[in-house]
């Protein structure tokens, strides 16, 4: 839908329109109380200015609300440096926040401390208040967003709230099980806004990269998340696992990632070095049980099966399973050993640094002859 004109609301915006109205019919719409709840069809514009009490806070947002004293100590300093952004919803006349809830919440703070301030006029917060958020007290400006004409109304809904989660996203740290929330939420959303009416597929992928300002292989490790049982999610959403070990953990079949699960009850404490190590062992195992399992199935479908193949690859396959349980019965002298090896190559690192400190030590001090010595003598000792 074509963008309509924008209301005048500053004697600036009236001189820059040419010939659109005549000057009487500027001085009308400069005079106008934009204020008026109901934007009407001929009126729409990027920015609109609302009454606070006319704003309302939106229930889809979760997100926590915990930066409000800050918010509170940057506007009384500098004003608002952002305004908020509300959905406008034309049949019901209502204004619903998209981003802002902190600011908004913060300002409406400010107003309920110093509207009827009764203290110290010249205290500083107060001089601030005067000069910084006082003309919020009956009206801020915002960014508005229209429904789409061309979506109906749970379309439209799912279009905001893309939009809340992309804002809100924009100016908080998140979190590895916050995004994987975010992303499972936006697909979710991209499906019920379906193609873009434009006989082309949305991306789903591409779009939540952009609105996550991640890539967009990350949103597909994220979306792995999902793929993974309960129990295993766990892992993830306690942080012990991260989205890469999550994504690799997705892969395997609902037995081997209980498995997996069963040596985090066993051994809470691996790194990631031993977790690697185990999801490894496990996807090979998984893989090769596949592939015996798929050569079964074809030679058993086969009119001149052989019966020494098929014992041979049912003997391989059994074997592949009880490798498999072995996997739970992870035990201490295997996480041992895979300690020592990397202990044995940390001293051997330090004893390299070792040898290269001596050998510029004396080639200071006796020349490059006698360090080349020192070398021959340090190798008949490793």
């Amino acid at each position: 839908m074509a963008r309509l004109k924008k209301p005048f609301i500053q004697s600036k915006q009236i001189e820059s329109e040419q010939n659109t109205f005549n000057v009487l019919d500027q001085l009308k719409v400069k005079t106008k109380d934009f204020e008026e709840t109901q934007i009407k069809e001929d009126d729409r514009a990027d920015n609109v200015s609302l009454h606070i009490s006319k704003i309302e806070f939106n229930k889809k947002n979760k997100y926590p609300k915990n930066k409000i004293k800050e918010i509170k100590e940057s506007i009384l300093e500098i004003g608002l440096q952002q305004f908020p952004a509300v959905y406008y919803l034309e049949n019901e006349d209502r204004y619903v926040l998209e981003s802002g809830e902190q600011r908004l919440t913060a300002i409406q703070e400010l107003i309920n401390t110093y509207k009827n301030w009764d203290g110290d006029p010249e205290e500083e917060n107060y001089k601030l208040y005067k000069k910084n958020v006082k003309k919020y007290e009956k009206k801020i400006t915002c960014k508005i967003n229209f429904p789409d004409e061309e979506m109906n109304n749970e379309k439209n809904e799912a279009k905001s709230e893309i939009r809340l989660i992309a804002t809100n996203r924009e100016r908080r740290e998140s979190d590895p099980v916050t995004t994987a929330e975010e992303v499972k939420r936006l697909k979710e959303l991209y499906e019920i806004i379906g193609d873009d009416n434009k006989a082309k597929a949305i991306n789903k992928g591409k779009a939540i990269a952009k609105d996550l300002k991640i890539t967009e292989r990350q949103v597909y490790k994220y979306m792995a998340v999902e793929k993974l049982i309960p129990e295993a999610k766990k892992l993830f959403e306690e942080q012990v696992i991260n989205v890469n070990q999550a994504e690799t953990l997705s892969k395997l079949d609902k037995e081997g990632q209980q498995a997996i699960v069963e040596v985090f009850k066993t051994d809470p404490d691996m790194n990631n070095k031993q977790i690697a190590e185990l999801l490894r062992k496990q996807t090979s195992l998984q893989k090769e049980l596949k592939k015996k399992t798929e050569q079964l199935t074809d030679i058993q479908a086969s009119s001149e099966a052989d019966k020494m193949v098929i014992d041979s690859l049912k003997a391989d396959i059994q074997e592949l399973k009880s490798k498999k349980e072995e996997i739970k019965k992870y035990d201490t002298t295997q996480k041992d050993f895979i300690i020592l090896e990397s202990r044995i190559k940390d001293l051997a690192s330090e004893y390299e640094k070792l040898v290269q400190d001596v050998r510029v030590f004396i080639e200071k001090n006796n020349g490059s002859n006698e360090a080349s010595k020192i070398d021959e003598m340090l190798k008949t000792m490793i």
